[in-house]
């Protein structure tokens, strides 16, 4: 989908899932990404947007965000309600004991694939985890996990790699690599680089972001273009110290970043 006007059009979409081409203001080259547009995330977001909200509120509009992702980065996998008996030994146990038998309802995961290529989490220390066990949580654990720890060093934002953790991949794997904050793109990139090093194949990498800057986008297209970034907010820039900041670019969810995702989710005071 070709969008021209990256706001008015973009906000007028449709609930669900939307690979847009677009050129963001100020810039003067498109940049390609896939959009998630859900009402729990548009609700969900002036919570993650106000500074002052606490932990839990913070955290559980972030669950439910990523939550709400999920089903579009894997949707393959589809949550099936199954009623199961209880076994006749536990029948007649729940008899003798002046019970009646019953029978209990659970929902599993089953699995409804056009192949059968493994799934592989690669989550960023530390703000990435947070997205990492979600989806394992959501895929029933029915995928690998794996870890890469990036830090940002001196002026310029330089990632630096500080723990490596990818293993071997095969080349058919599907790689998901969970950061919430995509601001220069710098951290994915290493950590894609930690995969395809390791067998992974560009085409089969997927990279999930609450909030993204063009930037990071930018640089994630033009060094891997065959690698599919999933979205749930574009917000304008970056500041000078390469957070994300400025008007967002899907004005539904407002605007101006997160702030720390990693300190606002886990409590920690921002250094």
């Amino acid at each position: 989908m070709m969008i021209r006007d990256f706001g008015e059009v973009v906000t007028t979409l449709p609930d669900g899932f939307h690979e847009i081409t677009a050129c963001p203001p100020g810039h003067s080259e498109s940049i390609h990404f896939f959009h998630v547009k859900s009402w729990k995330i548009i609700a969900a977001f002036p919570t993650l947007r106000n500074r002052e909200s606490s932990r839990p509120a913070f955290y559980n509009a972030a669950l439910i965000s990523v939550q709400e992702m999920a089903i579009f980065v894997f949707p393959s996998f589809k949550l099936v309600p199954k009623l199961v008996e209880t076994s006749p030994h536990d029948q007649d146990n729940a008899k003798l004991h002046g019970g009646e038998s019953y029978q209990r309802k659970h929902r599993e995961i089953t699995l409804n694939r056009t192949d059968q290529s493994s799934i592989v989490l690669i989550n960023i220390w530390r703000a990435g985890e947070f997205m990492g066990a979600i989806f394992d949580e959501y895929l029933k654990r029915k995928c690998a996990v794996m870890h890469i720890g990036i830090r940002r060093e001196g002026e310029y934002a330089h990632p630096v790699i500080y723990a490596n953790k990818v293993g071997n991949l095969g080349s058919d794997t599907r790689i998901v690599i969970g950061d919430p904050m995509l601001a220069t793109g710098g951290s994915v990139c290493e950590a894609i680089k930690a995969a395809l090093h390791n067998g992974a194949r560009a085409e089969n990498i997927t990279t999930v972001h609450l909030v993204a800057a063009p930037d990071g986008v930018k640089k994630i297209n033009d060094l891997f273009p065959n690698v599919k970034i999933i979205v749930a907010a574009m917000d304008e820039k970056l500041d000078k110290k390469y957070y994300i900041c400025g008007t967002g670019l899907f004005p539904y969810y407002g605007g101006g970043g997160l702030g720390d995702f990693g300190d606002r989710v886990n409590g920690t005071p921002h250094e």
